[in-house]
């Protein structure tokens, strides 16, 4: 930090003259030629150098602190040296030892050096305290606003993608999930410097612990999603490849059941990789492109397949119920019309069918870079029923969505002609208008 940085510009050479020597400086050995203490004299002067070692003690702690920038000790006047010091060196003087000693020009220059630099050291060390406290003070966690906010952001990660294995299992919770992912790991990567004074002070509390305990999965999750990302490709072309020999098998064995059987089941397998990889790698990749290509050209064939055996396999599907009775039927009747016209005017539309009597609403806070937001919005599922042969009718889903946090505005989907939506077929004959 700053306050930290100026404390640096402040290394001073006065304790260049200190070298704590120990208790040798003070019992080493004595000269052939220096005058040698008397019994009473070195009982005094070991009492006086034992007093000394704790005032010593003192003021490497304080200098230690000021080293590390760690003002955790309040100051003392005088650093708790000064007014013992002064008292201790009236009694060594009384005691008027030889001045020719070893022993006593070593206690003589710690009392010298002590004096000399112990109001040093209380200066700036109470400079380096005031300024340490006022960072404290920034450090406070009610000066972090976005902190409860952001402990539960990491609590959601945790969840999200501590199991990479079940996510990329589902792709449903993948499409949910993933795209996600970027702008929470860069969210991540930002915290420590967003909390930098809150953690170096010790109250970053539990969002520390959500921090290390988040820096387990992040990483293992991208390093499973590349890998997952590399095996897919192959596990659609797999199940597509699957699907057309089920879908042969079923033809030449005469057996239309497989196609709402085997062949369902891979071809579906294959949209769920399908949709994942997307999820991934972005529709627009082109790798992404040409799998999306490959798997409608195989729809296109198993369909071929189907359709010729669509009098034993499309016996059974009837024309979807239409149940819905509110007063707004016949406008969203039109604007479904309207749009699918829009989407694909070479498709005769036989009839829109309102399967649901109700809508489905569903309220929830979703997160992006801008932070929390609120959705709350309703859906009502519908079937538009389009001719596809003079013996078959194509059965589509589409969506009219209700945003309720606009005004209750209305817009219709049905960009649904695509992997990811349940297409279904009848015989045109069994279409009751």
């Amino acid at each position: 930090s700053a306050m930290q940085n100026n404390m640096k510009k402040n290394k001073w050479m006065l304790f260049v003259g200190i070298v704590f020597l120990g208790f040798f400086l003070a019992y080493g050995g004595v000269s052939s030629a220096e005058q040698r203490l008397l019994y009473p004299q070195e009982q005094a002067l070991k009492g006086i150098s034992n007093k000394l070692s704790k005032l010593i003690g003192k003021f490497k702690t304080y200098r230690s602190l000021h080293e590390k920038g760690t003002y955790t000790l309040a100051p003392e006047p005088g650093l708790g040296i000064m007014d013992e010091l002064d008292k201790l060196h009236e009694e060594f003087t009384r005691n008027k030892f030889p001045e020719d000693n070893q022993k006593v020009k070593n206690i003589t220059s710690w009392f010298k050096s002590l004096k000399e630099n112990t109001p040093k050291l209380e200066a700036i060390y109470v400079e380096g305290y005031r300024a340490y406290q006022v960072e404290m003070q920034k450090s406070n966690i009610e000066n972090f606003p976005d902190y409860n906010t952001d402990v539960e952001r990491l609590k959601v990660m945790y969840k999200n993608y501590k199991d990479p294995r079940s996510v990329f299992n589902n792709s449903e919770k993948a499409k949910k999930i993933v795209p996600q992912f970027s702008d929470e790991y860069a969210f991540f990567k930002h915290l420590p410097e967003k909390y930098d004074r809150l953690i170096k002070a010790k109250k970053a509390n539990s969002l520390e612990t959500w921090i290390r305990t988040n820096e387990k999965y992040l990483d293992g999750f991208q390093a499973y999603q590349d890998d997952y990302a590399q095996k897919l490709p192959g596990m659609i072309e797999d199940e597509l490849g699957e699907a057309v020999v089920a879908a042969k098998k079923a033809q030449a064995e005469k057996k239309p059941a497989f196609f709402k059987g085997g062949v369902k089941q891979r071809l579906d397998r294959a949209n769920d990789f399908l949709a994942v990889l997307e999820t991934i790698k972005g529709k627009d990749d082109p790798q992404v492109q040409k799998l999306i290509s490959n798997w409608e050209a195989k729809k296109k064939d198993i369909d071929a397949a189907e359709e010729s055996m669509a009098t034993e396999l499309l016996a059974s599907v009837q024309t979807p119920p239409d149940v819905y009775n509110a007063s707004d039927k016949k406008t969203l009747y039109k604007m479904i019309e309207k749009e699918w016209k829009r989407l694909y005017p070479e498709d005769k539309i036989m009839a829109i069918r309102f399967h649901n009597d109700t809508w489905n609403r569903s309220t929830e806070w979703k997160w992006n870079n801008s932070g929390w937001y609120k959705v709350d919005t309703s859906v009502l599922a519908v079937k538009v029923i389009v001719k596809t042969s003079n013996e078959i009718a194509t059965i589509y889903p589409a969506y009219i969505n209700k945003d309720h946090l606009k005004g209750d505005k209305l817009n219709v989907g049905a960009h649904t002609k695509k992997p990811g939506y349940v297409i279904e077929k009848m015989l045109m004959k069994n279409l009751k208008l």
